[in-house]
């Protein structure tokens, strides 16, 4: 899920964070193309992205959720304001137009119920839309207040609705909403998921203000359910086999589709310093980091920086999170492309997707393309299959093409297979520069074991672990274990402490004792797994 944006309050106020707008985006694209096809079927169509408990003298509660309307094959972002009640509440979700239904909750007791008019709440909001891109403007008889965020460069606005809504046994609550078509740009999507979250907490301010009330000190979080994006891939995928069997997957649907399938991080958030160990791989990294940010300077040396990057070595070694510190370092975005993105069960569509990815990242670049088990997607030709080997085709194609561009577009491809990867791939001006990535040596444990249970403590925010911890002999006992097996000891070994608390007992900090019992018992897991691995074929 792609990080989220916060609009930040100062004391006294409250601040909204919008999170998760790639996956509101899919969600809302993957409805819209089955209500544009025609096609009915069962599905949801409203989406709860969360909602808060104020209960103070003004409002008891705000929420909000999007929803889509397969009638009119447009979405909708809606926020409600709940204030006090006169008379005891309880029922279900409030439906706030055709489809969308936001859950919210009321307390028991009402003894302040208040009515604030629109006209103030007007007047309060205009002085804080004074300072931004919004205009507002009340329009009596309707009863409602139309706010407008003008788009640069065109004649036209996104446009919100501010009004009272009605409910039996209820005081009028007052709901925001924004209607619009779904955007083919996950970025425009964005920037109007990012506006409402900034309007949402505008007009909970001038609410509180016009109540005679200091907003609350909360953040309210807006994002999907965590269930939404497997539940996004279920039904594309069933909507493609859909699709393909009635002969309407068109080339602009195709086009569209797998624009949408590979992971955009922008600017991830791991740095090369939250990587234990692999010293040697971040300082060739750093110097590709530097050959994106500064263009010229390899022409000014005589040379050019490298096309392709492989990093190399056994799993659980680090080689993404590398691939994402080389993309934070030099500044860049990061398209991460894995093998269930790509391989396309219709004939041909591989290769497109491969030249789609290409073709985007010349739009977003400063970019670095990671091919994640690449392995898969590029294997020797003479022992894959044809649709393999048109991959492979393409790949190269597209490498060649970067000698156009000035270093802008670094491509990087990990695996744990370098004898599996075709050698046109490795030649000079592909993949030119191979970069091991080894299992860590003893130093590079201790280093790898402190990052990680200090990310633990921050987390829990006390300490988690005894202070005379036997680092050398844990060191001892994890021979031949990656940075991932020592991150998913320590889990397992904290997970310990949530099942000691669920049987009523204390927790307790971590031992040495504890972790060498849970060594013993992860090393026969991982013997199964390799074992498992080996009948696979797979090394």
């Amino acid at each position: 899920m792609a990080r989220g944006k916060e609009t930040p309050g100062t004391p006294g106020e409250f601040s909204v964070k919008a999170e998760g707008a790639d996956v509101i985006f899919n969600w809302l694209r993957i409805r819209h193309n089955i209500a544009s096809k025609g096609i009915t079927g069962n599905f949801e169509t409203s989406l709860h992205l969360g909602g808060i408990e104020t209960q103070d003298e003004v409002l008891d509660t705000i929420g909000a959720g999007v929803s889509y309307n397969p009638q009119d094959l447009d979405y909708e972002m809606s926020a409600i304001f709940v204030p006090h009640q006169d008379t005891p509440f309880s029922g279900p979700p409030i439906s706030l137009g055709d489809s969308l239904a936001i859950p919210v909750a009321f307390p028991s007791e009402r003894n302040r119920g208040r009515k604030l008019e629109l006209g103030k709440i007007r007047e309060e909001l205009k002085k804080r839309l004074n300072i931004t891109d919004f205009s507002v403007e009340f329009d009596k008889e309707a009863g409602l207040i139309r706010i407008t965020k003008a788009i640069p460069s065109t004649d036209r606005g996104d446009s919100y609705v501010l009004h009272h809504f009605n409910r039996p046994l209820m005081t009028e609550a007052y709901c925001l909403h924004f209607h619009g078509s779904p955007e083919s740009d996950v970025n425009v999507f964005s920037q109007r998921y990012s506006d409402f979250a900034q309007l949402l907490k505008l007009v909970a301010d001038s609410i509180y203000k016009a109540g005679g009330c200091p907003s609350p000190s909360k953040t309210l979080s807006l994002a999907p359910p965590k269930s939404t994006e497997p539940q996004n891939k279920t039904l594309e995928k069933s909507l493609t086999q859909t699709l393909t069997a009635a002969g309407l997957l068109d080339d602009e649907s195709l086009v569209a589709d797998i624009r949408n399938r590979i992971l955009l991080e922008k600017r991830p958030d791991i740095s090369f310093d939250d990587i234990g160990g692999q010293q040697k791989a971040k300082d060739e990294l750093k110097v590709i980091a530097y050959s994106l940010t500064n263009p010229d300077a390899f022409q000014e040396e005589g040379t050019r920086p490298p096309k392709g990057v492989l990093l190399y070595g056994p799993p659980g070694t680090g080689k993404t999170m590398l691939a994402k510190a080389l993309a934070r370092e030099a500044q860049a975005n990061i398209y991460i492309v894995r093998l269930s993105d790509v391989i396309h069960h219709l004939y041909g569509k591989s290769e497109r997707l491969i030249a789609e990815i290409f073709k985007q990242a010349r739009q977003d670049a400063p970019v670095v393309i990671l091919f994640d088990e690449i392995d898969a997607l590029a294997a020797q030709r003479q022992y894959s299959s044809e649709a393999t080997s048109r991959i492979v085709s393409v790949l190269l194609t597209e490498l060649s093409g970067l000698e156009e561009r000035n270093g802008d577009i670094v491509v990087v491809g990990a695996t744990n297979r370098l004898d599996a990867i075709d050698p046109a791939l490795l030649r000079p001006g592909r993949f030119d520069l191979l970069i091991e990535v080894t299992n860590p040596n003893d130093a590079e444990k201790r280093v790898i074991f402190e990052i990680k249970m200090q990310q633990a403590r921050e987390i829990a925010g006390r300490e988690l672990f005894a202070d005379d911890l036997d680092m050398q002999s844990l060191i001892a006992k994890t021979e031949g274990m990656s940075g991932a097996d020592i991150e998913e000891l320590i889990r397992r070994v904290l997970v310990k402490n949530v099942r000691a608390k669920m049987q009523g007992n204390a927790s307790s900090l971590v031992t040495t004792d504890k972790f060498l019992s849970e060594i013993t018992g992860y090393e026969s897991i991982r013997k199964a797994k390799a074992k498992t691995m080996g009948l696979h074929g797979k090394r």
